[in-house]
């Protein structure tokens, strides 16, 4: 597993207050063996997941997790903003996420912009 920077749980879910649809995102990635609703999954709930016992996604989940944590910097949201310049439809036009949910919501939605931001590919083969 690659280095990272460490992780702060409560600093990086903080972020998603009423962004609850990004991380309802992520985790449909990673919902082989969860037994969850995830259309009703909020902040606490995905705390809990982070938390929680295993499923056979779980390591898979927390290294993209990891990945978009290591960009919440400024230089990794100027490095995320440049690298969805080129998108067709930009996930934050208007510049108003902060860096963590812009993070997460490109790694699920865009993930070659993601890598471009800086970060090596771990989704491509999510099921």
């Amino acid at each position: 597993m690659a280095k990272h920077r460490k992780f702060s749980i409560d600093r990086f879910l903080a972020k998603f207050e009423d962004h609850e649809e990004i991380l309802r995102g992520y985790i449909r990635h990673w919902k082989n063996g969860l037994n969850i609703d995830i259309s009703s999954l909020d902040v606490d709930g995905f705390r809990d997941l982070i938390l929680g016992g295993e499923w056979p996604d779980k390591d898979r989940f927390m290294e993209g997790l990891y990945r978009a944590y290591d960009l919440c910097t400024p230089d990794g949201l100027e490095a995320l903003r440049r690298a969805c310049a080129a998108l067709a439809k930009p996930p934050d036009a208007k510049e108003e996420l902060a860096v963590e949910p812009l993070s997460l919501k490109i790694l699920a939605k865009h993930e070659d912009a993601f890598n471009r931001a800086g970060v090596d590919p771990i989704l491509e083969t999510a099921g």
